[in-house]
């Protein structure tokens, strides 16, 4: 599956319109139908727009892949919930002494190793 597929797939999922889109990457609703049919294509800082306004990956918007979310974004949400089941919230790390944060730094680090 390509660009165009990928484009019309998710619009569909999230139940967007052309006209939608349009206004949300700031094309004319012309250019959002050009893209789905693949008769143009857009330039690389509109498709990094479109990729972070789905929540996936330029690759996955190019075909490059199926997998909708790079593995450190995968590897980032575990970590969090695995935080949150153990009752450490995102805001209590912010308000951590440094000391702490480091810790925690320091075990993600080899979490990701």
């Amino acid at each position: 599956m390509k660009f165009p597929e990928r484009l019309k797939e998710l619009r569909k999922k999230f139940d967007l319109t052309q006209e939608q889109l349009s206004n949300a990457f700031d094309v004319g609703k012309v250019t959002i139908s050009l893209w789905e049919r693949g008769q143009r294509e857009p330039d690389y800082k509109t498709l990094a727009k479109i990729a972070t306004y789905f929540n996936v990956t330029t690759d996955f918007l190019l075909g490059l892949t199926d997998e909708q979310k790079s593995s450190y974004a995968k590897d980032v949400m575990e970590w969090i919930d695995a935080l949150q089941k153990v009752g450490i919230d995102l805001a209590d790390i912010e308000n951590m002494p440094e000391d702490k944060r480091k810790i925690l730094l320091a075990v993600f680090k080899g979490f990701k190793e």
